[in-house]
């Protein structure tokens, strides 16, 4: 098992070995999902990687958009693709 210490702001560092195990670098997005009472991660990655993935036409609600990328981001997580 791995463990990691709460800060004062509610933070930790995910541990190097989880890092490179799940390829996540700095600036890129994490899932969380909570199952049970236990917590899984998973490595969603950055904005960029997703470009393109949602269709849209004329002006747009950008935080609408980029809610719906980060859920789109965390589904193609958990299904095992990036």
């Amino acid at each position: 098992m791995l463990t990691a210490k709460v800060t004062s702001k509610w933070q930790i560092t995910l541990p190097a070995f989880a890092r490179k195990l799940l390829g996540i670098k700095e600036g890129e997005f994490v899932g969380f999902f909570i199952r049970n009472k236990k917590i899984e991660l998973t490595r969603v990655g950055s904005a960029d990687e997703h470009y393109g993935s949602i269709k849209v036409k004329g002006r747009q609600d950008f935080n609408k958009i980029r809610k719906a990328a980060r859920a789109k981001m965390a589904e193609r997580a958990a299904h095992g693709r990036s």
